[in-house]
């Protein structure tokens, strides 16, 4: 190897460790901009809504200065989809006459945030996801406090106001009992974060032992935060979510029943389920009472849980049969988009991701956009249940679990929230698939 060549790898190296720098930033802004909005800034909620944006930039800019972009097809792909969209937003923006910022907030939505899954899937180690599931833990702690405090204050109290000046009253359960926003700036962020800390701590117990970043008291304390996170949520969906991770990690461990160390994992989780369950139910009698009406409530006004789930499939009855051969714009229907245009946020097409796309692209356009979706649901899917057997480890069906309904038909493209935590979590599920697909089988330990 020439000097010169020496050189490049070095510079090569240096800038993958730039880039996964950049990488945990941006995990960390994905709770400070809700802080920043809502508590400390909020005259500047609006452009500190982009608060994470130049983070792309830089790593985008990154891997083209240093040719160290990923080489997936997918990924390329996403790039040729990131070109053709721009030019379907372009000729929208002069059929409708729609505002040139709109056009690319919507644009944005669609496809800034894609590459960073597969960035994050070249350039992570498995030091690097120590660090992020660290700090998801360890932060958990003070978000658990923050958000049983939101839950026992009043819908009007400063620590439950929205973002920006002059932001409303927020989402409640019951009565006048708020739905906790924890640290972020809209409801949802509470809905993605308390699952991903039991990812993370389960992500912890499957590390042999001296490889677990957190002792067993500090594991026990953020499984606390968990739990109180959970409890006070008034979130249906959260509490769907962490079933559905508990059910992929038994799936997961079934996978590779023949090892003695799943059989073991199975019988604590089966034997320690029935404990905290009662626990649980003793510690948060009240919060649950208050779940049970909200979900009684729910269901009278927007159907099972169960049926709300399927309608993101099937819900296209919002589509005009006047619908342009274009769509109606890209982005079209987002709050964002729509406060550039008319100065109201709101959302103003289909509630559902589906709908809501094909309305914006157009019927053509919108299904090949679904269908890429689908494409990379399959491929961390299909990933994930390779890494599971080669690596002999639940963790990248549990991450399957956390990842697959919102990358599959949540609102990615209409709520900045999802959006981030939808893009970023691909990424990790896809940082688990390759790190496990290069595990030896002996390094198991549940």
């Amino acid at each position: 190897m020439t000097l010169l060549s020496e050189q490049v790898v070095i510079k090569k190296i240096e800038a993958g460790r730039s880039i996964n720098n950049a990488i945990f930033l941006f995990y960390i802004l994905l709770f400070a901009e809700g802080i920043l909005r809502k508590w400390i800034l909020p005259p500047l909620s609006s452009p500190l809504f982009f608060i994470k944006d130049p983070v792309l930039f830089y790593m985008y800019w990154m891997c083209w200065r240093h040719r160290i972009f990923p080489k997936s097809v997918l990924f390329q792909a996403s790039v040729i989809l990131l070109v053709l969209y721009l030019i379907l937003s372009l000729t929208q923006m002069l059929l409708y006459t729609t505002p040139f910022f709109a056009s690319v907030y919507g644009w944005r939505n669609y496809f800034l945030y894609m590459p960073l899954a597969f960035i994050m899937q070249r350039h992570m180690t498995k030091s690097d996801l120590v660090r992020i599931a660290k700090f998801t833990c360890y932060f958990g702690i003070p978000i658990a406090v923050l958000a049983y405090m939101q839950f026992l204050s009043p819908p009007d109290a400063f620590i439950n106001r929205n973002a920006g000046e002059n932001s409303g009253v927020g989402f409640t359960v019951v009565g006048n009992i708020v739905r906790p926003y924890g640290p972020f700036s809209f409801v949802s962020g509470m809905a993605f974060f308390t699952p991903s800390l039991i990812v993370m701590l389960i992500y912890n117990y499957f590390l042999p032992k001296q490889e677990r970043f957190l002792s067993n008291w500090m594991a026990v304390a953020c499984f606390c935060a968990f739990s109180t996170c959970l409890a006070v949520s008034g979130s249906r969906g959260t509490y769907g979510s962490t079933v559905v991770v508990f059910v992929f990690l038994i799936i997961g461990l079934f996978m590779i029943i023949r090892n003695t160390q799943s059989i073991k994992s199975l019988f604590v989780i089966m034997i320690g389920g029935v404990i905290v369950l009662n626990v649980y139910n003793v510690i948060f009698s009240t919060q649950l009472d208050i779940m049970s009406q909200r979900m009684e409530q729910a269901e009278i006004a927007e159907g099972s849980m169960v049926d709300r789930f399927a309608t993101n499939f099937i819900r296209f009855q919002d589509i005009s049969t006047e619908l342009p051969v274009l769509g109606a714009g890209i982005g079209a229907g987002s709050a964002g988009a729509n406060f550039l245009k008319t100065g109201v946020a709101d959302f103003t097409i289909a509630e559902s991701d589906w709908g809501r796309i094909v309305v914006e692209c157009g019927v053509f356009f919108g299904f090949m956009y679904l269908f890429y979706r689908i494409i990379l649901t399959l491929y961390m899917s299909i990933g994930a249940i390779k890494a599971t057997i080669r690596g002999v480890n639940p963790l990248p069906v549990v991450l399957v679990g956390y990842e697959i309904q919102n990358l599959l038909v949540g609102q990615m493209v209409s709520v900045g929230t999802n959006l981030a935590f939808g893009w970023f979590y691909l990424g990790i599920a896809l940082v688990f698939n390759k790190i496990y697909s290069e595990e030896k089988k002996d390094n198991y330990v549940g």
